[in-house]
């Protein structure tokens, strides 16, 4: 009997293997060959295999590349019937095998930014060798993938580094993509936390109308990467002028909050109190009072927490943003039930995967703790997309024409485009200082908005300026009285409303006339739309 079996054992083995070896070379070859209107994803860790598990689920055919054959990930891809490559895509010849001509986006993924801007470089030259073929057009029209252009989505954490590579005259702006390669394309930075940090302010964004207390208090317990990003958020979207009567407040609380404060006021300065004053900020700094608080909320009890937040109320909004689901979930718990009767908002931001049992999920609604999932998402949306699914491009274009009517969106480059997004996300927030409740924003009607915002013209201008100056010192603008210099990021304009000139105060109430078309575009995506 032993004679048999091992003979058995050993030509089952040798089969297994040149099954295995033909499966490897048929995916290669359909992949290279044939394949049309698929995504590539390069780099399969937690956020990338996340964004293959949303893409697959969304119908697209996905094809994931990663340089490590004994990713676990991979087989569970290839299980839910994806498709993998290993191997390494900041390698042009490798390039060849993906079928990029015929793709229609690509992911760069990997946890380091370099490599994604690596796979980028690549990815250019690689267009700029191939020369369009009457086959592959031929295959792409018979595929119904001709009038696709083929995007690069590649993530950069670093806010700098993004900025550097993707600016007006950066070597990924859309001009210099497509000026010296046969084969349009666009390239997108982004990152993740960004992302899903727009969208969970968004989703749930700080109570703010006209006559509440002085001060609205706002809670990030975890102040990692993606803590990080919630808070710039908040103060991008969320701050209201000084003439307005309220003060923001952010209350962070990290075990590493000593640390974490040294490292946040050196990269934003404009954010750091003892600036405050400083003329290089126009009279701007600090952008918000931030609290930092050093301690683990799993150890504190209720007075322990009460005594670190005292002015928690059912105005104030907790974000719980730690990056252990498991953790977070704990924190979220207790937070509800301490802050149960003041009626105070929890927020619990999942990181990158959903672990929790059906039971806490139970217990979370019993105490309506809100339990959003970004990251699943954020990754696959292009710029041009929200949370909701719906495109906010025409929302973007509504607000390039109020500012100047000469300006094409097309010939717009992306940084341009996604300033016009911002202030046109800006536009809800702008509606409840105006006094409107957040429930009505979906239904309310043109008339009533101009009513509204026709009490509050010059308080909605300042809001637009104050936004726009926040945005620019976040990203490391300072100002200058003489001149505007964007190569050393220098602007007259960054100083508060009531100094500008009255032309320049212009483009501000410029804002206010189209508000009810940018209303009215969000409301027909969203009742058309169901969020995610």
């Amino acid at each position: 009997m032993a004679r048999l079996v091992l003979p058995i054992c050993l030509a089952w083995g040798v089969i297994e293997a040149f099954v295995r070896i033909f499966i490897h070379f048929f995916t290669w070859f359909a992949i290279s060959r044939w394949f049309c209107g698929h995504v590539i994803v390069f780099g399969v860790g937690e956020k990338g295999f996340t964004l293959v598990k949303e893409l697959l689920k969304r119908g697209h055919v996905v094809v994931a590349v990663d340089k490590n054959a004994a990713n676990p990930y991979l087989a569970q891809i290839e299980h839910g019937k994806g498709f993998t490559l290993v191997g390494d895509a900041t390698d042009i010849n490798f390039m060849k095998t993906l079928g990029l001509h015929r793709a229609v986006t690509f992911y760069a993924m990997t946890g380091d930014d370099t490599v994604n801007i690596d796979s980028a470089i690549r990815m250019k030259e690689y267009f700029q060798q191939y020369k369009i073929t009457w086959w592959s057009r031929f295959w792409k029209l018979l595929c119904g993938f001709h009038n696709e252009m083929f995007s690069a989505r590649i993530q950069v954490h670093d806010p700098i580094l993004r900025r550097l590579a993707w600016e007006k005259e950066g070597p990924f702006s859309q001009a210099s993509v497509n000026k010296h390669t046969t084969t349009p394309w666009v390239c997108y930075p982004f990152s993740a936390y960004d992302q899903a940090a727009k969208m969970i302010v968004e989703t749930y964004p700080p109570d703010i109308a006209e006559g509440k207390t002085k001060k609205y208090h706002v809670v990030i317990v975890g102040f990692g990467l993606f803590g990080e990003r919630v808070a710039l958020q908040i103060i991008r979207m969320c701050q209201p002028p000084k003439s307005f009567g309220q003060e923001l407040v952010i209350h962070v609380i990290d075990c590493r909050a000593d640390l974490i404060r040294e490292r946040f006021y050196q990269r934003y300065p404009a954010v750091n109190p003892d600036n405050e004053g400083d003329p290089r900020y126009g009279g701007y700094a600090p952008l918000a009072r931030l609290n930092f608080i050093q301690g683990d909320i799993q150890r504190m009890n209720e007075k322990a927490i009460r005594a670190t937040i005292p002015d928690i109320d059912e105005n104030t909004v907790i974000y719980v943003c730690l990056a252990d689901e498991l953790l977070g979930a704990e924190a979220a718990m207790l937070l509800a039930k301490i802050t149960q009767k003041s009626g105070t908002r929890i927020v619990f931001a999942l990181p990158e995967t959903e672990r929790l049992s059906e039971n806490m999920q139970g217990t979370f609604k019993k105490y309506n703790v809100s339990m959003f999932l970004p990251l699943s998402t954020s990754c696959s949306l292009h710029p041009g997309e929200n949370h909701l699914g719906e495109t906010i491009d025409d929302m973007g274009k509504a607000v390039l024409r109020a500012y100047d009517p000469k300006k094409s969106w097309a010939d717009e480059p992306e940084w341009g485009r996604e300033a016009s997004r911002q202030s046109a996300s800006h536009v809800l927030f702008k509606l409840r200082m105006a006094g409107v409740d957040s429930m009505r924003i979906t239904t309310i009607s043109k008339d009533e908005i101009k009513e509204q915002c026709g009490q509050h013209l010059e308080l909605l201008a300042e809001a637009e300026h104050d936004r726009w100056a926040t945005e620019r010192l976040l990203d490391g603008w300072i100002y200058d009285g003489d001149k505007k210099d964007p190569g050393q990021r220098l602007h007259r304009d960054i100083q508060p409303f009531a100094a500008l000139n009255k032309g320049t105060q212009d483009i501000d109430f410029a804002i206010n006339e189209i508000v009810p078309q940018v209303v009215e575009i969000w409301q027909k995506a969203r009742t058309s739309t169901p969020p995610c």
